[in-house]
Parts: structure tokens; C-alpha cells; sequence
């Protein structure tokens, strides 16, 4: 058995999908004609490749930024979420101990009281649950 390459399918398939960006292929005739594997990889290629269009444009135009490593990446997104800027991830604040410490209080304080039957409600099922993983 010949190996023709040494790349995995998903770096072939992102090759591809670059392929088919610069040059303005449609990615649609190109599918058909991979197999099972290769053609799921070769979508979310082509979802990275369009949310990186810049990138793949500089590839073509400026090589030399890639190689400075000029360029950020964006991850692989739908195009009504590109369109919308939906799923961006957003920045976690970073929090002090004691302005943790001082949320938890917080959390504990507004937690509501359980009144007697849902107690019970709960001592109940806890019980079914624990004679059940003991007879399993």
C-alpha cells in the first residue's frame, strides 16, 4: 500500500478548504468526492476558512506577515454567526480572593430555606439512590 502523504486528514482537509478559498472553488463540487472522514473534517475547514478569510487572504498577498506571525486566528463559525458576531467568547474578569469570598457570602444569603416537606422530599430520593448504587 502506497502512502501519498504524511499529513493527517484534518491538515489536509484545511488544506483544501485554503485551496479552495484562494482560488475561488466552490467548496460544494469539491465534497462530493471525499470520503466519509475526510468530508466532515473538510467542512469545519471550510467554516475556519471563511471566519479567517483575512488570514487566508494574506497567505495569497502578504507571506511575509504569516511569517512575522502579523495575524490573529478566529475559530471556526457559521456564517449567521459571523454575520451577527454570535458565540463570541467573552472575557472573564479576573476576581481577588476576598471578592470571591464576598459572592459566595452572598449566594449562601439568598439561598431560600426548604421547607420541612420538600426536606423530606429530597432525604427520600436521596435514600432510593443510595439503596440503589449498594444493590448495584
Amino acid at each position: 500500500m502506497a502512502v501519498a502523504t504524511t499529513l493527517p486528514v484534518e491538515e489536509l482537509s484545511l488544506a483544501l478548504a485554503v485551496y479552495c478559498h484562494l482560488h475561488s472553488v466552490n467548496a460544494r463540487a469539491v465534497r462530493p468526492h471525499l470520503d466519509v472522514t475526510p468530508r466532515s473534517h473538510f467542512d469545519e475547514a471550510c467554516l475556519w476558512a471563511k471566519s479567517n478569510a483575512g488570514l487566508v487572504s494574506k497567505m495569497r498577498d502578504a507571506p511575509e506577515a504569516l511569517a512575522s506571525g502579523a495575524y490573529d486566528l478566529n475559530e471556526a463559525r457559521g456564517w449567521i454567526s459571523r454575520l451577527f458576531g454570535l458565540g463570541r467568547a467573552t472575557e472573564t474578569p479576573e476576581l481577588a480572593p476576598d471578592e470571591f469570598e464576598q459572592i459566595a457570602r452572598e449566594v449562601a444569603a439568598a439561598r431560600q430555606p426548604v421547607d420541612e416537606k420538600t426536606a423530606r422530599k429530597r432525604a427520600e430520593i436521596r435514600e432510593l439512590v443510595d439503596d440503589a448504587f449498594e444493590t448495584g
